[in-house]
């Protein structure tokens, strides 16, 4: 996707919160299987042959949260499962192992990752999202997250949300 991007002078993922060129690029276009068009964390030129090989496509998508509404995630989760959201990832979300992540992370959104479910820690008396990350299972608790829910949007979790249909 970034090397087929149709603006060649936009890098649309430099953010991490660029949902609508790229889901509506998903849309359009679909989805090459990893293993014949890995991701390789830089711009390549597009190879045309292996971007029309599409293995999955959306009909369409739609935010479902924004402005740090987390009631509104909590909803669009419950009722239609996972949710693309953009967040803040510090420094210290960067290198999380265990229990449930509640900062410091209150700068700029800079990456994408997708709310799977949420739940309640009876030790911690405390809600938390169950978030899965894109760095694969060496990150956090087998490539999840669990980042405080309720807590006042915490990593701004609640600013970017979008579902796909």
């Amino acid at each position: 996707m970034i090397d087929c991007y149709p603006d060649p002078d936009h890098n649309v993922c430099e953010s991490g919160a660029a949902f609508e060129p790229i889901y509506d690029y998903v849309r359009d276009k679909g989805l090459t299987s990893w293993d014949e068009y890995p991701y390789q964390a830089k711009k390549n030129g597009c190879d045309r042959d292996r971007e029309g090989r599409t293995v999955a496509r959306i009909n369409g998508w739609n935010w479902v949260a924004g402005g740090g509404d987390e009631g509104a995630l909590h909803l669009a989760v419950q009722d239609h499962g996972p949710s693309a959201i953009a967040i803040h990832a510090s420094d210290s979300w960067a290198s999380y192992r265990q229990g449930i992540y509640d900062g410091p992370c209150d700068g700029d959104v800079n990456h994408a990752v997708l709310v799977v479910g949420y739940g309640y820690d009876n030790a911690w008396d405390q809600n938390f999202w169950i978030v899965k990350n894109s760095w694969g299972e060496g990150y956090g608790d087998h490539g999840y997250v669990y980042m405080r829910k309720d807590g006042g949007n915490k990593c701004r979790v609640a600013d970017h949300c979008v579902q796909v249909s």
